[in-house]
């Protein structure tokens, strides 16, 4: 796995990298998970989902996903019969945004850490809480600690 692309987060007039994943609970739930499509390996989800935070709920706004032909797939295959904004009432979780610099790339999924996080508290799609989270400056492991061959340290 690498790092992955974030989805978009919409909340208090700005926009935010949202490294949760929000709409895999709804997929989970269908009977058949859409036929999503996309070659990058820094798309493992195969979408990018757009998000905003209005009156205390969260809404899915927008979604960026193909199938195998190249075709688009929109909300509307997977909510028929609604028109966006989609509330997301059936998200219960933290949705962590990274805010600042970049203090450890991890190359695994959403895994490096940032100066800071914001972090959304949501049950059934309604926000309970909201925290900023400063994060400590990850330690420096020497190099001859980590497992890296000898002659990729050169």
């Amino acid at each position: 796995m690498t790092m992955q692309v974030p989805e978009c987060l919409e909340f208090d007039g700005d926009w935010y990298a949202l490294c949760s994943l929000p709409l895999e609970l709804y997929l989970a739930s269908l009977p058949e998970r859409p036929d999503v499509y996309a070659t990058p390996t820094c798309l493992d989800r195969m979408y990018v989902g757009h998000w905003r935070i209005e009156d205390n709920r969260l809404f899915l706004i927008g979604l960026v996903a193909q199938d195998r032909e190249g075709n688009a797939i929109t909300l509307q295959h997977l909510f028929p019969d609604t028109e966006p904004p989609i509330w997301a009432d059936w998200f219960s979780g933290v949705l962590r945004c990274p805010m600042g610099k970049r203090l450890k790339t991890i190359l695994i999924g959403f895994e490096s850490i940032y100066e800071a996080d914001l972090l959304l508290s949501i049950k059934e799609g309604r926000v309970i809480g909201v925290e900023k989270r400063i994060n400590a400056v990850p330690a420096r492991i020497p190099e001859e600690e980590m497992d890296i061959p000898e002659f990729l340290r050169r």
